[in-house]
């Protein structure tokens, strides 16, 4: 029998009565003729708290407590999600990152998958039971509990999928599949029926929310198809496909709360020895730019505390200002810088900083400015 692997984000299980329709859904796969796998993430809002009462201890991030502490959502949404099932007379069991089990490196708050053995979940299958696992969740070599960062559940979902040769993984959401922009903020933002792994993967790291880059690269990697659907009854998904992608500028993404820094290094050794530091913290950083005495490069909010103890430590000159990024993804061409840069001044947009590579051009605004400067920026790709 097929394996079909489903994953619930924190406003599908967002209450009781949410789960309860989230049980139909997966009955529904289930009378289709299909073994179900569940990964769920904690009901919404719930992880933000806890990251804020942990947050409250210093040096809290990224050590084995605070995982500890993080991870305890996904563990009451499984047990409900069991719960509603089981309400509807289907036998489903909890399980956590670790039962399953689901291996990864020992780098707390960020963990990267290594492995995962099938064998114990194949068993359950085997005897009719819904296994309902924990997002975002997995276990170090020295047997403690490591979270995978957020957004975490969507790379669990797909990597549980690639290990039992599912033959699909459907990531249910708040939002109906991807569009050439975030709805909830481009009023005029097209409906994507299908996404080339690679525009979806570039898209997913620029900012656009409805999943993880690390799914959509782990889904790359496994040649697993992938749906993209609401939990909220609409007719239509997004479905990554294993195409090239087409050439032209195929959606915009943008994320907020970024960190523009700009170092004075005074030589070049000390700009390359910080930015090693960063990569073996596995800080993500984009937008470099590097000199002899100089670097500037921008980080994500998250990381801000992290980032300014490593600069702390060379006692140099740094200054940083907190941005919004906004990037059109796809084939990049030179004469779009212009056109950007020039629609921008006439809406009186300020650009603090601007880049473009092979597959974007992004540019950094005021966080005051996001919103338009989106819908400026789509408006001239899309709106013909």
């Amino acid at each position: 029998m097929s394996i079909i692997v489903q994953k619930y984000g924190g406003t599908s299980v967002g209450s009781v009565e949410r789960m309860r329709h989230v049980a139909d859904l997966i009955i529904a796969e289930r009378n289709a003729g299909h073994q179900v796998v569940v990964v769920a993430s904690a009901m919404a809002g719930a992880t933000n708290q806890l990251v804020k009462s942990a947050q409250q201890f210093n040096n809290a991030v990224g050590t084995p407590a605070y995982d500890f502490v993080v991870s305890t959502g996904e563990n009451v949404s499984c047990g409900m999600l069991a719960l509603a099932l089981a309400e509807k007379d289907v036998h489903a069991m909890p399980m956590a990152g670790w039962q399953v089990p689901i291996r990864t490196n020992e780098l707390h708050s960020k963990a990267r998958i290594i492995d995962i053995d099938p064998t114990y979940l194949h068993q359950v299958l085997q005897n009719g039971i819904v296994p309902i696992i924990t997002g975002f969740q997995g276990m170090g070599s020295d047997q403690r509990l490591t979270t995978l960062g957020r957004g975490g559940s969507d790379t669990s979902a797909v990597a549980i999928a690639a290990a039992l040769r599912a033959i699909r993984c459907d990531i249910y959401t708040d939002i109906d599949g991807m569009y050439t922009a975030d709805p909830r903020v481009v009023a005029k933002a097209q409906f994507i029926s299908e996404v080339p792994y690679t525009v979806a993967y570039h898209m997913a790291e620029l900012g656009a929310k409805v999943i993880h880059p690390r799914a959509v690269e782990c889904c790359m990697q496994a040649n697993i198809p992938l749906r993209i659907l609401s939990s909220f009854g609409s007719d239509k998904f997004t479905t990554l496909i294993n195409q090239p992608a087409e050439p032209r500028i195929s959606g915009i993404a943008h994320t907020h709360n970024n960190v523009l820094y700009k170092v004075q290094t005074h030589d070049p050794e000390t700009g390359g020895d910080i930015l090693d530091r960063l990569n073996g913290l596995d800080i993500p950083f984009d937008m470099m730019l590097r000199n002899d005495t100089s670097l500037q490069f921008c980080g994500e909010s998250a990381d801000d505390e992290v980032i300014k103890d490593v600069l702390a430590s060379y006692k140099l000159v740094v200054s940083r200002e907190v941005c919004a990024k906004i990037s059109a993804v796809g084939a990049v061409s030179t004469q779009y810088f212009e056109q950007i840069l020039q629609q921008f001044k006439a809406q009186n947009i300020h650009v603090v900083c601007c880049w473009s590579d092979d597959v974007r051009v992004s540019v950094l605004v005021s966080m005051d400015q996001m919103e338009q400067a989106v819908n400026i920026l789509h408006a001239i790709f899309f709106n013909f």
